[in-house]
């Protein structure tokens, strides 16, 4: 809206018959918006000459107090305007912006009925590759689906690497790796999209029975189109004292997800030999925690994004659990201001009761 009067920079896209009704409108809001203003002047100003004018009356805190009210009564509306709870209910807009597509459905039934499904998944939290828009500036795909896509203005940078170098590039091994067991791709002949079965996904976890060590991070993230993943793990040299001196294959070792939240992961977990298990899951230290069998591991990096652990033989219970400590300290923290400033308007209001009673 311009400063000389209630025009806005899109009326020139409106009808001409629309125009004059949206000015007036404007016209409405400012002038209920300046009356309640005014209001609110009035009453303050009232205030604060009874508190300088009465000789009677000259308490700090209940001065406070009463501005405080104020000020609640007046900022309430105008935030209920912009965060209220008509936003968080379904509109008819969103059902339809979020209403199923045909290949949602396609997915969605062929993991219902579990067709054609590899021996090595055994769960259904697997993700997908969206192709048939730009998959990294796409949020809607994981409306219903785990995406190895999607936007973020903060997205680690080693993601956005592996976005650059091998997941642009349409890297097979790299997309298995990251579990997209579906490939989104538009279908230029007959309109629409197709959806395509990648049966090399390898799963939400698997162990493997070979370790190459990267001299440098360039060399860790180029190694992922030069090993078979599925047997071999790539490690940096800050992780290489973390991983095993050695490995052998074990046929009968197994892993299978068993609970999937957003705050924590577990997995049941069973090898004849001590193993190394890479999870396809991003390795981000700052919070995650592992456990096996209750007690406390060091996880490491591993293939330039993913997390890894040792395991001994024999069963296990493994689970991840996302525990930042700077978000207990500073509810800790929050919690003591809180309290304080409970404390400080409880007093405020006893001492200004008491100096009323006084007056």
């Amino acid at each position: 809206m311009t400063t000389s009067g209630f025009n806005g920079a899109v009326d020139a896209q409106l009808p001409e018959w629309l125009t004059p009704m949206m000015q007036d409108a404007r016209k409405a809001m400012f002038r209920a918006d300046v009356w309640r203003s005014l209001a609110f002047v009035v009453i303050g100003g009232c205030v604060l000459y009874y508190y300088i004018g009465s000789e009677k009356f000259r308490s700090t805190a209940a001065l406070a107090v009463v501005m405080g009210a104020l000020v609640l009564f007046d900022m309430w509306p105008v935030d209920k305007r912009f965060m209220n709870d008509g936003m968080f209910s379904p509109s008819n807009s969103y059902e339809r912006q979020f209403k199923p597509q045909a290949w949602e459905r396609q997915i969605l039934e062929a993991e219902k009925m579990n067709v054609d499904q590899p021996k090595v998944v055994t769960d259904n939290h697997f993700r997908v590759f969206n192709l048939a828009m730009n998959p990294f500036n796409d949020a809607r795909t994981s409306y219903r689906l785990k995406s190895i896509g999607g936007y973020s203005a903060a997205k680690l940078r080693r993601y956005q690497d592996l976005i650059d170098q091998h997941l642009s590039k349409m890297h097979l091994p790299v997309i298995s790796m990251l579990n997209a067991r579906y490939l989104i791709l538009p279908n230029q002949e007959q309109g629409g999209v197709t959806v395509q079965y990648n049966a090399q996904a390898m799963g939400n976890a698997w162990f493997v029975d070979s370790l190459v060590v990267a001299n440098t991070p360039n060399e860790e993230c180029d190694g992922l189109m030069k090993y078979d993943l599925t047997h071999v793990a790539v490690v940096g040299q800050d992780f290489a004292s973390q991983a095993p001196k050695s490995l052998s294959a074990d046929s009968t070792a197994t892993i299978r997800l068993t609970e999937y939240t957003p705050e924590s992961i577990e997995y049941d977990a069973q090898c004849a030999a001590p193993g190394m298990v890479v999870f396809s899951e991003v390795y981000y230290p700052y919070g995650w925690k592992a456990l096996v069998d209750g007690q406390p591991v060091e996880h490491y990096r591993v293939n330039y994004i993913l997390r890894a652990l040792n395991l001994e033989a024999g069963k296990h219970h493994i689970r991840f659990e996302f525990r930042p400590e700077s978000v207990s300290k500073g509810n800790t923290i929050s919690m003591v201001f809180v309290v304080l400033m409970l404390l400080t308007i409880v007093g405020c209001i006893v001492k200004g009761v008491i100096d009323l009673r006084k007056n």
